[in-house]
C-alpha cells in the first residue's frame, strides 16, 4: 500500500512538472492553440495538402521546408515565420486536451546537392573532409555535370561512368584532404572525354604558406617550343623570363 501511495505521489508530481513546463514553454515561445478546425500550413502563400496534427510525444515535431514564409493557422490562431537558410523556428501547439506540443519549422534545401547544409560544408579542425562530405561532393559534381553538359555520355557510356563514380565513393577513406579528393574525382571528369570539361585544381586549399611547391606559374608558347614565366610567387624571377626550350 505504501508503494502504491509513493507511485501515485510521483505520478502526481510528474504531472504538475509537465504542466509547469508546458506553461513555461507557452510563455517563452510563440503559441498556436488548437480550435474546432484543423491546423493548416501555408508556404509562400500556397496552402499545403493535408492538416498538421500536433504530436506532444515528439520533441521537437519538425516541419522541414525550403519555403521563405511559413504560416500555421486555424480559425482561432496563427503563427508566421520568415525562414532563412539553415534557420530553425520553434513554437508550441496547445492541444485541445491541454498538452504542449513542441514544434519546429526548420529550413531544408529543396535540392541538397545545390544548397548543401552548413553542417555539410563545415570541415574538421584538421581541415579535412569527412567521408560523408567527400561522397556528397562527388554526388554534387555528377549532378552539376548532368545539369550543364549538353551530352554527358557522348564519349563515355553511362554505365561505365556511373560504375567509376560508385567505385570512387565506395573506396573513399574516412577523411580526405582537398587534394586527395581532387585526385579521386578528377578522373571522373576526364571520363567525359570532350576535351573541354575539366575539374580545376584546388589552388586555394593547397597553396598556403606552409605548403612546399614550385613557386612558378608558367605559359607555354604556341609559336615556338618554349616555356616562359608568367608569375613567380616570391618575385625572384621576373615575368617573361624563359624557363625551358
Amino acid at each position: 500500500m505504501k508503494n502504491l501511495k509513493k507511485t501515485l505521489l510521483v505520478c502526481g508530481l510528474l504531472s504538475v512538472a509537465v504542466g509547469v513546463f508546458a506553461q513555461d514553454e507557452a510563455k517563452t515561445l510563440p503559441v498556436l492553440r488548437e480550435g474546432k478546425e484543423d491546423i493548416h500550413i501555408w508556404v509562400d502563400g500556397w496552402l499545403q495538402p493535408g492538416a498538421w496534427l500536433a504530436d506532444p510525444r515528439t520533441r521537437p515535431d519538425v516541419y522541414p521546408t525550403s519555403g521563405r514564409r511559413v504560416k500555421f493557422a486555424n480559425e482561432r490562431d496563427s503563427v508566421v515565420f520568415d525562414v532563412e537558410k539553415d534557420g530553425a523556428y520553434d513554437f508550441v501547439v496547445l492541444t485541445a486536451e491541454g498538452d504542449s506540443a513542441f514544434t519546429r519549422v526548420q529550413w531544408e534545401s529543396a535540392n541538397p546537392l545545390e544548397e548543401p547544409s552548413a553542417e555539410m560544408l563545415r570541415r574538421g579542425a584538421d581541415g579535412k573532409l569527412s567521408k560523408a562530405q567527400a561522397r556528397f561532393d562527388v554526388d554534387a559534381l555528377v549532378y552539376t555535370l548532368g545539369e550543364i553538359h549538353p551530352d554527358l555520355f557522348s564519349a563515355c557510356r553511362q554505365e561505365d561512368f556511373f560504375r567509376a563514380v560508385n567505385k570512387v565513393k565506395d573506396e573513399m577513406p574516412d577523411s580526405v584532404t582537398a587534394l586527395e579528393l581532387f585526385r579521386r574525382a578528377a578522373p571522373l571528369v576526364t571520363l567525359v572525354g570532350d576535351g573541354h570539361t575539366m575539374l580545376r585544381f584546388p589552388y586555394n586549399d593547397i597553396f598556403t604558406e606552409t605548403y612546399l611547391r614550385l613557386p612558378l606559374f608558367v605559359k607555354v608558347s604556341t609559336s615556338e617550343p618554349r616555356i616562359f614565366v608568367d608569375r613567380c610567387i616570391d618575385g625572384l624571377i621576373p615575368a617573361g623570363r624563359k624557363c625551358f626550350q
